[in-house]
């Protein structure tokens, strides 16, 4: 009887534990992201990574299957409010620029705003970083809600740009692992 509850005693403590590690990232929502360096990111099914503007980390896209693509830029020397005047200066008249509330996925509160074109409509959301600011340039936002919403909800910021930068110029795209 004593060895049985020495037994169960120690499957708890085992238990225990290896929930503590999946909570303190040993395996757990974290390691679903990729890392492009410079921002890390879940990549939803449907989705991949596209080297339309370059083969490196730093130039890194997500491509739906219709081409509609999602393009994080990072802008070192504006804050978000005046990238979104940067947008809105290049945008207003025939692309009849229209500014909208800001809006918070994850921790992340976004400026936003879109543009219409050719090819439908682009929305903007800008968020102010330690070094700038980043845009997320999305195609058609209402075809691809879902997973641009999980792109917002998990995307993290590296904490110094200027070198995660750097570092993401010397990464190949096909070394980077979706983990999906």
């Amino acid at each position: 009887m004593k060895k049985a509850v020495i037994a169960l005693l120690a499957l708890c403590i085992s238990l225990v534990a290896a929930l503590a590690l999946v909570g303190c990232g040993g395996s757990g929502p974290a390691d679903k992201k990729a890392d492009f360096i410079w921002f890390k990111v879940e990549v939803p099914e449907g989705v991949s990574v596209s080297n339309s503007a370059g083969d490196n980390a730093n130039k890194a896209q997500l491509t739906f299957s219709n081409n509609d693509r999602i393009i994080p830029l990072w802008e070192k020397k504006m804050t978000a409010e005046e990238y979104l005047a940067q947008y809105e200066d290049r945008y207003s008249g025939a692309f009849k620029w229209e500014t909208h509330d800001p809006v918070t996925y994850g921790d992340k509160t976004w400026l936003t705003g879109d543009y219409k074109h050719s090819g439908g409509t682009t929305t903007a959301f800008i968020t102010g970083v330690n070094e700038g600011s980043v845009s997320i340039d999305v195609d058609n936002f209402d075809d691809h809600k879902a997973e641009v919403e999980t792109v917002l909800n998990t995307i993290e910021f590296a904490d110094n740009m200027g070198e995660a930068m750097k570092e993401a110029k010397e990464v190949k795209l096909t070394d980077i692992d979706l983990k999906r």
